[in-house]
């Protein structure tokens, strides 16, 4: 009887020494952090749909995200400390800011995207036939090339 009184209070001093060893655990770790932003254009619109990527300055850490219609995302349980924002979206240069979060707080950014530089280069060349193009005074060959590439210049203006 008394062997099995010495069995139930040890069983009861390690539940509750496991059970304070849990809780200085979870108390020793930093409450977490989250963040808000939004992507917005050079004009002060919002961007839809562009990609944001979040990575800890430790290179440990890394999410992605999406812009919904109002231009926001949102990141949420990260532990303190500084962290890369990187917005993109097809039409702009991507973007990098740094933030810094803070134990259990929010923290706040906004991405300015520029609109990006030319990416290509359409070079046109036709060898074909000649037309003819009546004028006023005298009819003159011009060849099919120069004639389209006069068309696409003045689409090109109008845009």
């Amino acid at each position: 009887m008394r062997s099995h009184a010495v069995l139930v209070s040890l069983a009861v001093v390690t539940l509750l020494a496991g059970r304070t060893a849990f809780a200085g655990a979870s108390v020793d770790q930093e409450p977490m952090g989250t963040l808000d932003g939004v992507v917005k254009d050079s004009s002060g619109a919002v961007v839809a749909q562009a990609t944001v990527t979040l990575r800890s300055a430790s290179g440990d850490l890394a999410r992605k995200a999406t812009t919904d219609n109002h231009g926001i995302f949102h990141f949420d349980r990260l532990p303190p400390g500084p962290y890369a924002v990187t917005a993109l979206r097809g039409g702009f240069a991507a973007e990098t800011i740094e933030v810094r979060i803070a134990p259990a707080s929010s923290a706040r950014a906004e991405i300015t995207l520029r609109p990006a530089g030319v990416a290509e280069e359409v070079t046109v060349s036709f060898t074909g036939a000649q037309s003819w193009r009546r004028s006023r005074r005298r009819r003159w060959p011009i060849s099919t090339a120069t004639w389209w590439a006069s068309r696409v210049r003045a689409a090109l203006a109008s845009i």
